[in-house]
């Protein structure tokens, strides 16, 4: 692993990002969600440790008794990366700090750590008060040529000048919806709007009741005629201008 791969993985262990830890050589494949809490200590096996999924006690004790091989999924920011890596040991009073314990996972030996940016440019995040928001509708091919189905129960939540991402309420249909998939972005802003063809780049699990997706413009923006870009501009200024406001009323 390269010290640009470590530092991704301990940037995450750091902020304890929320993982799908899931089996690959089963199928369909396993899938749990973990906590990432801490780097392994002095003469524990170099690896990390994770909070134990909630999963039926025989499932556990297989996984553990199996050393079995897990590959690690998560998302820090804009970067996506996914590891392999195998179970070592199980400790269920593992103490993170003197006032937090754990039931942990210990995992070791891991490999193949690749990871991605998902985010195509800058985003900046639409708040309340920007009168800025937008409509998804997904794109469907027909004999006829394309159509647009039903609006995309989703909130708009940051936007970018090559892309933007949205949360929905959790959905498992909007889960299965495979990257690439066209998609139509109708923004609307101080009372105009602006049609924006776009691929699905991810899909996201954040909690239990929420989801967020993402969306590049395709094509992209410099594509637009000369008015379309002037106006995608002025909501990027205005976004900007919030942005920094919100800021430094924070300081």
């Amino acid at each position: 692993m390269s010290v640009a791969q470590a530092d991704i993985l301990t940037d995450a262990i750091t902020q304890r990002v929320t993982a799908a830890l899931s089996v690959p050589t089963t199928a369909p494949a396993r899938q749990w969600e973990v906590k990432l809490l801490s780097e392994s200590r002095g003469s524990e096996p170099a690896g990390l440790w994770v909070q134990t999924p909630k999963a039926p006690q025989s499932e556990l004790e297989a996984l553990v008794a199996g050393h079995t091989l897990v590959e690690v999924a998560f998302t820090n920011g804009p970067v996506k990366a996914k590891f392999r890596s195998v179970i070592a040991k199980r400790d269920k009073h593992f103490w993170l700090t003197e006032r937090f314990m754990f039931d942990a996972l210990l995992l070791e030996s891991v490999s193949d750590l690749s990871a991605v940016s998902r985010q195509a440019s800058t985003r900046l995040l639409v708040s309340a008060g920007t009168r800025v928001f937008a409509q998804v509708f997904r794109v469907i091919p027909g004999p006829q040529g394309e159509k647009l189905g039903p609006a995309i129960n989703a909130k708009l939540w940051d936007l970018g000048h090559e892309d933007a991402s949205f949360i929905h309420p959790f959905d498992k249909t909007l889960l299965a919806i495979p990257e690439g998939t066209p998609l139509r972005i109708i923004l609307h802003f101080f009372g105009g709007k602006l049609a924006l063809a776009a691929k699905l780049t991810f899909n996201e699990i954040v909690s239990t009741k929420i989801v967020k997706f993402g969306a590049r413009f395709d094509p992209p923006l410099a594509k637009l005629g000369d008015d379309a870009r002037k106006s995608f501009n002025e909501v990027i200024a205005t976004l900007q201008r919030h942005n920094e406001m919100r800021a430094n009323s924070r300081r």
